[in-house]
């Protein structure tokens, strides 16, 4: 019955009520390496990498322990998704001061905040309470958020959702698994056709060495704005509702762009890369406008998307992208210096053999992708109904 919702037994509460933020210094004594996360090292509930550091070598934003059971949440940008449920033996790790470390308090079901918090329709409201703050980049802060309002059912109903949303989450996961390999087979092959030629080496009649900038437009990102930022000059603006932001974040609430940058559209087979914060960052069946951190790398004849694809993400050339990035604290990485990479640019007729290839393996991503969005509409939905 609808109108005995919300139940009696729910209390209506806010976030800081229900965590706490833990600033707890980690103890660097007796460890020589030690495993550091930064913001770009998690992704979606993934731990990126177990990579251990030498101490000397940290920024000096390694600094917050943090323990199992917390949640590793970005100040940044939080529609980026840079969060996890750290569920991992973390006596050994040291988070950035960027990282914000939540803990539950009593009768609270962690993983019930967790699956709240990084719900879609959550994170588009902690971006617009960062976006609605002064400074370099859009970031929140636990005081900033403190007071979002929760609506908390009893600790046995906290139970029961998280585990009806983890079905969600396993099936998601399997499919994300199936296409990391497709994605490895992929660059297997890639390798095997166009590895074993150099810039310096002699090359097959037709082939040739050339600069990437010479078979690639670059196109840059817009200015994407929300409706309190642009307030009387929405004359002036175009009004979207699908923006790509790093990691294929499509807003739900309108986003405007100047009319005169209505050219930054990608549709599903191009590629955008990331230009600053996560340089290198390659995407692909991303359609809709894309933001002013990311650059579309549109192919020229006789180039196509699928060998640009394997060729942008291969190891070689994200170290190259990597080492070339200026700054410390959000490295980024011009269209031009990515134009200058050399590269074997094969004749047409190959170009085309493994474009045909890889759209079998595209096709697969692409329906695992379809389904994998299709979970995740249907987990945010079911979320609030629950």
């Amino acid at each position: 019955n609808s109108s005995s919702f919300p139940p009696s037994d729910w209390v209506e509460t806010t976030l800081g009520e229900v965590v706490f933020p833990v600033s707890e210094t980690f103890n660097f004594k007796g460890k020589d390496k030690v495993h550091f996360l930064n913001t770009g090292d998690i992704l979606e509930g993934k731990l990126l990498h177990q990579n251990l550091s030498d101490i000397s070598s940290l920024p000096g934003q390694a600094k917050k322990t943090f323990q199992q059971n917390d949640i590793l949440f970005s100040e940044i940008r939080p529609v980026n998704k840079r969060y996890m449920f750290v569920n991992f033996d973390s006596s050994n790790s040291v988070a950035s001061t960027k990282l914000m470390v939540l803990r539950g308090k009593k009768n609270i079901d962690i993983n019930f905040i967790y699956n709240l918090i990084t719900s879609n329709n959550i994170l588009q409201e902690f971006q617009i309470i960062a976006e609605s703050r002064s400074g370099t980049f859009p970031q929140i802060t636990f005081e900033s958020i403190a007071n979002f309002p929760i609506l908390l059912p009893p600790l046995p109903e906290q139970q029961a959702i998280v585990s009806v949303l983890s079905a969600f989450d396993d099936k998601i996961e399997l499919l994300r698994e199936e296409n990391k390999t497709l994605e490895e087979l992929g660059q297997v092959i890639f390798k095997e056709w166009f590895g074993k030629y150099g810039v310096d080496d002699a090359l097959p009649e037709g082939w040739r060495v050339g600069k990437l900038g010479e078979v690639v437009k670059f196109v840059q990102g817009t200015q994407v704005l929300s409706e309190y930022q642009i307030e009387e000059q929405k004359e002036n603006y175009d009004k979207f509702l699908r923006i790509v932001d790093y990691m294929s974040n499509f807003s739900e609430k309108p986003r405007y762009i100047p009319k005169k940058d209505s050219n930054t559209y990608c549709n599903e087979d191009e590629i955008i890369m990331v230009r600053y914060g996560e340089v290198g960052f390659v995407g692909r069946r991303m359609a809709g406008v894309f933001a002013n951190n990311l650059f579309k790398i549109s192919p020229k004849e006789p180039m196509n998307n699928d060998f640009l694809n394997y060729f942008l993400k291969s190891n070689d050339i994200q170290q190259y992208i990597k080492n070339n990035s200026a700054g410390s604290a959000l490295p980024a990485i011009k269209h031009s210096t990515v134009g200058d990479i050399e590269l074997v640019i094969p004749p047409k007729n190959v170009l085309e053999e493994f474009r045909e290839f890889a759209q079998k393996t595209e096709r697969k991503i692409l329906d695992n992708n379809s389904q994998i969005q299709s979970l995740a509409r249907s987990r945010d939905e079911l979320l609030p109904r629950l």
